[in-house]
């Protein structure tokens, strides 16, 4: 029409016949809408209704339509297609759903030779909490009321499965774990019989549930198994109950020895069935001694001579540890823990008398065999030993100006351990050579700083800032004889066996910081170095515990954690006297922080009572 004569445009009848034309043309927009899949017969019905067309949807014809007038009614039309598109996404999200319960087959793996467990528990949960979640937003549609009776069967099903499969995960778990345990080693059956027992008859009842599992893997027809609800829950019950029968048990047997504390359930169950073989308990020594890694042994395993470091450092006890004597294991860990002590406190003071007695400008070698015949840890404490008495002895004398004594003496002692690691050594030895020099190289700066500073008593801070070692061979009890003191702090030597494992070097920082931890230690409190990561927080502990000769155990702290595992861990570590060093202390829940802050309080109350 746009190309008639501009005469014929002009016209009236063009303009009405125009417009005529286009409302053909939006009531044509309006039945290509209305062809909609979301157009279902109840809403035909409805609109039919609202039009008050007297015909039915089966006999609806075009002209019906027409003689309706959907353009007057467009409003009623708009009205309705929006109610049909609104429904028709409930109805694919209700199909979807449908659809997917209807083929989702669970991801089994094979266990063992017995049955095939479920995997891919992440994903299950997901496809589960992602359908609740669409049949919640569902119920929040204004077009809710139509689907109702299809949703609230589905949102019960969902529901009920997400309860069932959550109550699954952790019988799988505890079964896994328990299973291990209870069949992995023979000594357990013995040591709980009646909860082996117990377990034996829930191993026979879940693989047979598993198996049927396999056969219709499909979550639907898993859930029609009979009684599954019923069963799994009975499993969690029974389990729970053999769990902490099996755990008050290893409880019992870490209070003997608390150097359990530090070792986990199944390598402790390892250890307790393995108690009169050596060579399958000394695998976990690492795990409760801070050097120890292996053990000389002869008699078959019965007699116990000595200790070796993962180094290849090897200390002789003073007395042999025989097992048979009481092959209970945690009397005969106890004997090696204490002989552990006992023959470093003795091999001590025999080090120290012989040290007196070299005269390094005539004999360097007799010195080079004195360090080689003591362990490392032994020869560093009798250098120390040795230097804090004659720094003592020399600022009792004359002040300072002795002091250049002492320097000459350990710049003599540098120079020649210089010239032996330039030897062909071997790696022990060289490690020996290296600790002593680094230690060595501190002291020769301390007592030049102490020259400078023109000290002249023993009283002085500037000597009392640092780290001294102090020897007395009157005292009876022979872990007590070496005595170490930084300003008001004093600290028995913990006589724990180290190996001989790299040294720290000291700086004036190290030292500032050894002092404040020191300090609050003398007051029966706890340090927190605060820092970048890299820094040296970590490593300046364990330098620390290593110069006081404690068992210093690091623990990296993270979501895992939780009360009970803490308040394990402060067990032993009270018990065993040794070092926690908490790393990322500040990751912990601040539900977790509360906890633990107020274990810590008990611990920090029962040292100040003492």
């Amino acid at each position: 029409m746009n190309g008639f004569p501009n005469k014929l445009r002009s016209l009236d009848v063009y303009d009405e016949f125009k417009a005529q034309l286009m409302n053909y043309r939006k009531v044509n927009a309006i039945y290509l809408e209305l062809k909609s899949e979301a157009m279902k017969p109840r809403h035909w019905k409805q609109m039919l209704k609202k039009l008050k067309v007297k015909v039915s949807f089966n006999d609806l014809l075009l002209v019906n339509l027409w003689q309706a007038d959907l353009l007057r009614n467009q409003k009623v039309v708009n009205e309705i297609l929006a109610e049909a598109r609104g429904e028709l996404i409930l109805e694919e999200f209700i199909r979807n759903i449908k659809d997917c319960w209807a083929k989702y087959e669970l991801e089994l793996i094979r266990y063992k030779s017995k049955c095939r467990l479920i995997k891919g528990w992440d994903e299950l949960f997901a496809q589960i909490d992602e359908h609740i979640n669409n049949i919640a937003s569902m119920k929040m549609s204004p077009y809710y009321k139509v689907f109702e009776e299809e949703i609230v069967p589905w949102d019960e099903k969902l529901q009920k499965i997400r309860i069932i499969f959550d109550n699954w995960i952790d019988v799988q778990r505890r079964y896994v774990y328990l299973e291990g345990i209870f069949f992995g080693s023979a000594d357990i059956k013995s040591m709980l019989s009646t909860e082996f027992n117990k377990f034996r008859g829930i191993d026979n009842e879940f693989t047979s549930l598993m198996k049927k599992v396999g056969q219709r893997p499909i979550v639907l027809d898993v859930m029609s198994i009979q009684s599954l609800s019923q069963n799994l829950e009975r499993f969690s019950d029974m389990l729970s109950k053999i769990q902490k029968a099996l755990g008050d048990y290893l409880e019992k047997q870490r209070q003997s020895f608390a150097r359990f504390y530090f070792v986990g359930d199944e390598d402790l169950l390892e250890i307790i069935g393995n108690s009169k073989e050596i060579k399958m308990v000394q695998r976990h020594f690492p795990k409760m001694f801070a050097g120890i890694t292996s053990s000389n042994f002869d008699n078959e395993g019965d007699r116990l001579n000595g200790m070796y470091s993962r180094e290849g450092e090897y200390v002789d006890f003073s007395k042999p540890v025989v097992i048979s004597e009481d092959p209970t294991i945690y009397v005969w860990l106890t004997k090696i823990e204490q002989e552990m002590q006992m023959c470093l406190a003795l091999k001590l003071q025999s080090s120290i008398d012989e040290l007196e007695t070299i005269d390094l400008q005539e004999t360097p070698e007799d010195f080079t065999n004195w360090i080689e015949k003591f362990p490392a840890q032994i020869d560093i404490l009798s250098m120390q030993v040795s230097w804090s008495n004659k720094v003592e002895d020399c600022l009792k004398k004359s002040g300072s100006k002795s002091l250049i004594h002492v320097e000459k003496r350990t710049m003599n002692i540098l120079e020649l351990l210089a010239d032996r690691v330039l030897m062909d050594l071997a790696k022990d030895i060289r490690q020996k050579y290296e600790q002593l020099i680094t230690d060595l190289v501190h002291q020769r700066e301390v007592t030049r700083q102490l020259i400078n500073d023109d000290v002249q008593s023993i009283n002085e801070f500037p000597w009392l800032y640092h780290m001294r070692f102090y020897f007395n061979p009157k005292q009876k009890n022979a872990l007590e004889q070496l005595q170490i003191m930084v300003a008001n702090g004093q600290f028995y030597y913990g006589f724990e066996y180290l190996g001989v494992g790299e040294k720290l070097v000291q700086t004036p920082l190290t030292d500032r910081c050894y002092l404040t931890l020191t300090q609050a230690l003398h007051w029966r409190l706890g340090g927190s170095p605060f820092g970048p990561a890299g820094t040296g927080k970590t490593e300046s502990v364990k330098a620390l515990g290593s110069q006081l000769g404690r068992y210093v155990l690091v623990f990296n702290c993270d979501e895992t954690f939780d009360g009970n595992a803490m308040g394990r861990i402060f067990v032993g570590l009270c018990q065993v006297g040794a070092w926690g060093c908490f790393d990322e202390f500040n990751r912990l829940e601040e539900r977790m922080l509360s906890a633990v802050s107020q274990q810590i309080l008990i611990i920090q109350t029962g040292l100040k009572e003492q």
